[in-house]
């Protein structure tokens, strides 16, 4: 019992020092500068809500060919790391549940070796896979354009840059996260009711989208938020593109930017309130999806059997090797950007 008594005091002593009051110490850091925090939040470089935003997000350059560039909407920082990574969230997951629903209900040549394809991501840094597809979007000498304009003579080449360029990064870092989530979830629905709705006259899609997307929804949300938290949090690729003023304009790098001023003596109350606001964030996506998930009930998989499989028809087999093999291997394409260079 006292060594029990003894580590639980070490445990909490621990949370003490560790979390409990590096807390405090910000939150007494944004008191003390209140007023500063009041002053900067209120800027528009923070919440923009003006039509201004807008003009930028899409434009043609001038160029010889011209140049298309796509940089998104500037809503100030605040609102820029909202949409950024809920725009990355809801593409991972729609992604994410193709490859899912491919790699758990098919049979397929080659099905081990796209679900190993589809994990690659997680291999690489977050900064070596930025960096490889900023070199990927060059507009002078990137293989994109290069793409675009040599190989297929479209008179014109694509920029992506500022939070269009990161939320690309972004979607592609983490697309493995929500893949593994959902995959989880859907090969854990019960096989049998799926039967049942076959047995009932419900074809394969109708099985999905009455049957097994609803059973499916916690693993769809938990993926949502744990990339939304993720991509909100990033700061790897908003520093490797942070040549575009716009890159720059994102919470995380914010915080960043501002440590570094603390480094050099000079403490920052706006830095504090701006880590509190991703701590905000962060926890309050992550206790919403934990109530979620608590109120569903729903039957999953009983562990003797296997999930139902079906064999993809003629169609289903042209978008899997035309669709899901290079959907895989454009997120792979880092990896081996990263290994070329």
């Amino acid at each position: 019992m006292r060594f029990l008594a003894f580590s639980t005091g070490v445990g909490y002593a621990f949370l003490g020092l560790f979390l409990v009051l590096p807390l405090v110490f910000i939150f007494w850091q944004v008191l003390a500068g209140i007023g500063e925090v009041y002053a900067s939040i209120t800027d528009p470089f923070y919440i923009n809500l003006s039509p201004d935003a807008f003009r930028n997000a899409f434009f043609v350059r001038p160029t010889d060919p011209p140049t298309v560039v796509i940089r998104g909407p500037d809503l100030g920082v605040v609102l820029n790391s909202l949409w950024v990574a809920a725009l990355v969230a809801a593409a991972d997951v729609a992604l994410g549940f193709v490859l899912a629903y491919v790699l758990a209900k098919y049979a397929f040549r080659g099905r081990t070796f796209l679900g190993l394809l589809a994990t690659v991501p997680l291999i690489v840094m977050p900064f070596a896979t930025a960096y490889v597809v900023r070199k990927f979007l060059d507009p002078r000498w990137g293989t994109l354009n290069w793409i675009l304009h040599d190989v297929m003579g479209l008179p014109f080449r694509l920029e992506i840059s500022g939070l269009a360029a990161v939320a690309l990064v972004q979607a592609i870092m983490y697309l493995p996260i929500a893949y593994l989530n959902i995959y989880a979830a859907l090969t854990r629905v019960d096989p049998t009711l799926e039967e049942v709705a076959n047995n009932l006259g419900a074809g394969e899609g109708r099985a999905v989208r009455d049957v097994v997307f609803p059973l499916s929804l916690p693993g769809l949300a938990a993926a949502f938020v744990l990339v939304f938290i993720f991509a909100i949090d990033d700061v790897a690729a908003p520093i490797i593109f942070q040549d575009d003023p716009m890159a720059r304009k994102l919470l995380s790098y914010q915080v960043y930017s501002k440590f570094l001023d603390q480094l050099r003596g000079q403490i920052s109350p706006t830095a504090a309130f701006l880590a509190l606001i991703l701590l905000a964030i962060s926890v309050t996506s992550f206790l919403a999806v934990r109530k979620y998930v608590g109120l569903r009930q729903y039957a999953m998989l009983i562990r003797q059997l296997r999930p139902r499989i079906y064999t993809p028809g003629p169609l289903g087999k042209v978008l899997i090797y035309l669709v899901a093999f290079p959907l895989v291997a454009l997120a792979s394409a880092p990896l081996i950007g990263a290994l070329v260079m």
